[in-house]
């Protein structure tokens, strides 16, 4: 009794792996390039940004006028930071989105490009 309750526990567990694979999309990283725009949000802690580059919309978002940094992301703080310094400093960076976030691409990371 006590294998196949344990079966169906390592089963569902995979089980929950796969639909979670499934339903989120692979994290992916644009091209370098430049912020023409940043800004925050109204009501939320949140950064929206704008680059000199085509729009990248891996995840088809509803919203194509940029990239948002969602206020919930632990790294808001650090990414704010980087986003700040590449558009003070008008370095090139690397955004990498997953997913969308008020329908538009969702920023997870960035990298200063030198």
């Amino acid at each position: 009794m006590k294998l196949a309750k344990l079966s169906a526990l390592v089963i569902g567990v995979f089980a929950c792996l796969a639909i979670g694979g499934v339903a989120n999309a692979a994290p992916a990283e644009l091209p370098p390039g430049h912020l023409t725009f940043l800004g925050g949000g109204w009501t939320q802690p949140l950064v929206r940004v704008q680059m000199d580059i085509p729009f990248q919309n891996p995840h088809s978002c509803a919203t194509t006028d940029g990239y948002i940094v969602d206020s919930t992301l632990p790294a808001l703080q650090l990414l704010t930071s980087i986003l700040l310094t590449a558009y003070a400093s008008h370095q090139q960076v690397r955004l990498v989105v997953d997913g969308c976030v008020l329908g538009r691409p969702n920023v997870i990371g960035a990298y200063l490009v030198s």
